[in-house]
């Protein structure tokens, strides 16, 4: 779906709607504001501003204000000076504002509908004056944003369905697109009529099984390429490159309204070192791919550290990298190799001696590609010798986070070899399942309980069916710790106690029997039915944008959203999802960035991670926000996860809700949610959600609730 408004609509809300008549909600809707000349206290609209298609974060936030039903956006005399560059200089005894920009002079009044304009007296429009605003504790001169915006020859447009005013350049032309390569860089012009501003977005589709995109967006302009070589059907631009990496580069009008914006995408083999300016002195955006080495080193992936570690109760070999890996895994027989793709060597041992788990040695080197690979791809080559009797079928490797992990064997599996204790046999048949089998010397009667505080699985059988001696065998094999027998005057007692993430199945299904066959299977390792699927995780806000506050609990919302976002993470790709993560730090996101990644990158679903405010402090509970789309299983998506949340956290159900003017769920094209996690307005509710256990325990409710939905399929 595009931002695609009416003329009329944009014009009217500008010119005549009061506050009242905005439908969208975000945290904070109205904010509360003190006029600082009369000390009239006011609620009002906040909205939105986005300059050269990037959000404008600002010390206090821009707002509608209505005077006799007519409204217009001001902005805080900073925006003025952030990002339009002008000189601020105040007169305190006149309540003056005045701002420098080239050979523009303008001072405006507090209070005052009269601007002088380089000596020159202009009334402002509908007769809202600047204002003086006391706002949490500190005074914010606000200024009328479209004055301010076409008096630096900027365009302001209105965009009714997200509450936000856009600032841009004048409309410009975009008339070529070409690419030079002289040896040392490579380099794509997009040639423009005039300045312009752009915003970048990076799709790491390699990591997904596709090819990386660079994407920029150049908010009001139009396509006017004449060059039969690069236009094509419906004013689509097309250029094969098939250079240094680069595929080709695609262009289009992404939006119509409330002014174009232009897209090109330059689709990638792989992740590329690049450099985004526009270049006055040429009038073109120049897009820079590096040739030089160390910029080239830069971009690749460092292997780290390779190490031995105990995970989820097994012994792994841990071969840490910076990012998130690329690997393959191959046979040679007596040794297993694991190829780190499109990276840099950064461990200083080449050889590490291990003699355990089945593996003699490691080695690692940065390989020369084969004819597995292309010439100029980068591989760090982690060889595993293996001792005699070891192969791939007693090992598995798997990613999680930035760490890649190989599990193995202490011992060549052999069917053939069982531990035998009387009666009982325990047998592995890989190296993530294996079995007890139970021989009784004729039909008998047995019972099976799990005991939930010691993990143990208990096997009651009559001692007239079975002979058994009373002792513990320890087996401690990634699946399970021990075998324990003891008995009373009747029955015999078995007792295997489990890894904490082993799961068992009774294979035999009669009540009397002379056979008693129990499998276990780790979850951890086995092959996920979850393979493949790829879920977005989007921690709400972030960088200049805080979110929500409560600063008498120390609360930030986009700390708190990156923290449940890092823990969901974590729990999906234990389970065998394939994760992204919109942000992993504290960084700023387009509004629009975060559902294009997803529907980029083809997620499976997208999970946006939000905390709640309200000005009514008794408010509490959680809710789940989606866009009622006939196309998209958006409201089931939404309804799984908040009743799991509901089940998990015991809170007060706020349910779910059809919110069509929320962008991130609204642009996307796979099911979708706002998973509104509490408010931390809210006294108790927020002192719970400032504790580490109420997040993890909020992270595995989201996580239930994901899985659910497809096991539900």
């Amino acid at each position: 779906m595009k931002r695609l408004l009416s003329i009329f609509l944009v014009l009217t809300i500008f010119l005549g709607m009061s506050i009242t008549s905005f439908g969208a909600k975000s945290e904070q809707t109205f904010i509360n504001v003190t006029d600082a000349m009369s000390q009239k206290k006011e609620q009002v609209r906040r909205v939105n501003v986005m300059m050269g298609g990037k959000d404008v974060y600002t010390d206090m936030p821009p707002v509608l204000y209505t005077v006799n039903n007519k409204s217009k956006i001001l902005v805080p005399i900073s925006f003025v000076e952030e990002s339009l560059g002008a000189k601020i200089q105040w007169n305190q005894e006149k309540y003056e504002a005045t701002m420098i920009v080239k050979d523009q002079v303008i001072t405006l009044k507090i209070d005052s509908s009269v601007a002088m304009v380089n000596g020159e007296k202009i009334n402002l429009s509908d007769g809202i004056p600047p204002k003086l605003f006391e706002y949490e504790g500190n005074t914010k001169t606000m200024v009328p944003l479209k004055f301010i915006g076409e008096q630096f020859g900027m365009e302001v447009n209105w965009i009714p369905e997200i509450v936000t005013a856009t600032v841009d350049y004048p409309e410009q032309a975009i008339e070529n697109i070409t690419y030079e390569n002289n040896g040392f860089n490579s380099q794509i012009l997009i040639k423009t009529t005039g300045q312009v501003d752009f915003n970048t977005m990076y799709l790491p589709g390699s990591r997904f099984g596709g090819s990386d995109r660079l994407i920029i967006d150049i908010p009001n302009t139009k396509l006017n390429i004449n060059d039969p070589k690069l236009t094509g059907n419906g004013g689509i631009v097309e250029k094969d490159i098939d250079q240094e990496g680069i595929i080709g580069i695609r262009g289009s009008i992404f939006e119509t309204s409330p002014r174009n914006v232009s897209r090109i995408v330059i689709d990638l083999v792989m992740k590329k070192d690049y450099q985004v300016v526009f270049d006055e002195n040429i009038g073109a955006i120049k897009v820079e791919f590096s040739k030089d080495e160390n910029s080239k080193e830069e971009a690749l992936n460092p292997v780290k550290n390779i190490h031995l570690q105990k995970k989820d109760g097994l012994d792994a070999i841990v071969i840490e990298t910076e990012e998130e890996p690329q690997y393959n895994v191959m046979d040679f027989g007596n040794k297993v190799v694991v190829d780190v793709i499109n990276a840099k060597l950064a461990v200083q041992q080449s050889e590490i001696p291990i003699g355990q788990m089945g593996v003699t040695r490691i080695r690692t080197a940065q390989f020369a590609p084969d004819d597995n690979y292309e010439a100029d791809d980068k591989i760090v080559r982690v060889v595993l010798d293996l001792e005699e009797g070891q192969s791939l079928k007693n090992i598995f490797v798997e990613s999680e986070g930035t760490n890649i992990f190989v599990y193995t064997n202490k011992e060549p599996i052999d069917p053939s070899k069982e531990e035998k204790l009387d009666c009982i046999h325990y047998q592995k048949e890989d190296m993530n399942k294996s079995f007890v089998r139970l021989t009784l010397k004729e039909l008998g009667e047995y019972n099976v309980d799990y005991a939930t505080i010691t993990n143990e699985l208990i096997v009651k059988v009559p001692k007239n069916k079975i002979e058994l001696e009373e002792k513990i065998v320890e087996i401690d094999d990634g699946l399970i710790k021990s075998i324990r027998v003891n008995g009373d005057d009747d029955d015999y007692y078995m007792a295997v106690q489990l890894k904490d993430t082993t799961d068992y199945k009774i294979e035999t299904t009669d009540s009397y029997t002379e056979e008693i066959i129990i499998k276990f299977e780790n979850r951890r390792i086995k092959t996920s039915s979850y393979s493949g699927r790829l879920i977005i995780i989007d921690p709400g806000h972030g960088g200049k944008d805080p979110g929500a506050s409560n600063k008498a609990l120390n609360l930030v919302e986009k700390e708190l959203t990156l923290d449940t976002s890092l823990r969901l993470n974590d729990l999906l790709k234990k389970a065998g999802f394939t994760t992204y993560m919109t942000r992993n730090d504290d960084r700023t996101l387009d509004l629009y960035g975060r559902p294009e990644v997803a529907n980029g990158l083809g997620g499976a679903v997208f999970v946006s991670i939000h905390y709640n405010y309200a000005g009514n402090k008794n408010v509490s509970g959680i809710e789940m926000l989606y866009v009622d789309d006939p196309n998209r299983d958006c409201k089931r998506f939404a309804k799984t996860i908040q009743e799991e949340m509901i089940k998990a956290l015991k809170t007060n159900d706020r349910g779910i809700k059809n919110e069509p003017e929320f962008v991130v769920i609204r642009e996307t094209n796979m099911p979708s949610v706002i998973a509104e996690v509490g408010f931390i307005s809210n006294p108790t509710e927020g002192s719970l959600i400032r504790t580490a256990e109420y997040r993890q325990k909020s992270a595995q409710a989201l996580f239930n609730g994901i899985k659910r939905y497809f096991d539900e399929e």
